[in-house]
């Protein structure tokens, strides 16, 4: 007769085997009978059948924030829109006024930055939260 420690052993190496084929048959494509598009082919989105990179060498890399976009060749002239929408364009342009926001905000992200450095500072030095522990006579 067997040991029930071989028993275990023996179903727990059966529990494995079978884990370890599940996990192999799963693992194969799900459609092997479809072979990937030969490399020189433009890829098709499945669905709606339009090409999914209609122009392939077209891409953009990331736009640069402190640079203005390049002028479109699709772009409209502002002398071809309506005088309602060339107002709207104008006050757009118009930056007058703006210099004293933008003193502002500079103004109080230094303040920030400051408070920030100080904290900073209390907290590696170990002395933060002082205004809590008051003085003893």
């Amino acid at each position: 007769m067997r040991s029930p420690v071989l028993k275990r052993a023996l179903l727990s190496a059966a529990f494995v085997v079978v884990l370890v084929l599940i996990i192999v048959g799963s693992r194969r494509s799900a459609d092997a009978d479809d072979p990937s598009p030969p490399a020189g082919d433009p890829l098709v989105e499945p669905i709606t059948g339009e090409v999914v990179m209609p122009e392939p060498g077209a891409e953009t890399g990331p736009l640069n924030p402190f640079q203005a976009p390049a002028h479109d060749s699709r772009d409209v002239p502002v002398e071809a829109l309506s005088p309602d929408e060339q107002a709207y364009v104008a006050a757009g342009v118009d930056v007058d006024g703006w210099s004293d926001i933008h003193a502002g905000f500079a103004s109080a992200t230094a303040q920030a930055a400051a408070e920030a450095a100080a904290q900073a500072a209390a907290h590696e030095l170990g002395i933060d939260g002082l205004g809590d522990v008051g003085v003893v006579p």
